[in-house]
């Protein structure tokens, strides 16, 4: 068993509430106390990379079905609900839209539902 990392997980923690804090609407500083505190906040994109690429390269690859357990591990979690949303979706827009599954339809409909 994996011993668990804490620091690691104080620094996902602090980049959490960077995320967070970028999606609030309002900003209550002035200029240029704003252009500080957002680029400070925009780091979260950089430390969830660098947190990705520290446990993802830490992995030894010698052999091929090393490489296949990644991807089905790394694959299985993201494509599967992706299909579903996707089918989802698709359902939504075919039945909202007189038939139409396009793309551009489920766009316009999006955006004419948040104009309301």
């Amino acid at each position: 068993m994996k011993q668990r990392l804490v620091n690691y997980d104080l620094i996902r923690v602090l980049a959490c509430i960077f995320v967070i804090m970028i999606h609030i609407e309002t900003k209550p500083f002035s200029f240029p106390v704003r252009v500080a505190y957002t680029t400070v906040f925009f780091l979260s994109n950089g430390i969830f990379y660098m947190l990705s690429g520290r446990f993802n390269l830490e992995q030894t690859f010698d052999q091929v079905g090393d490489y296949l357990n990644y991807y089905r591990k790394k694959c299985i979690p993201i494509l599967f609900p992706f299909i579903l949303v996707s089918f989802l979706l698709s359902i939504f827009n075919y039945y909202h839209t007189e038939g139409s599954i396009a793309l551009k339809s489920v766009c316009i409909l999006l955006s004419e539902n948040s104009l309301h």
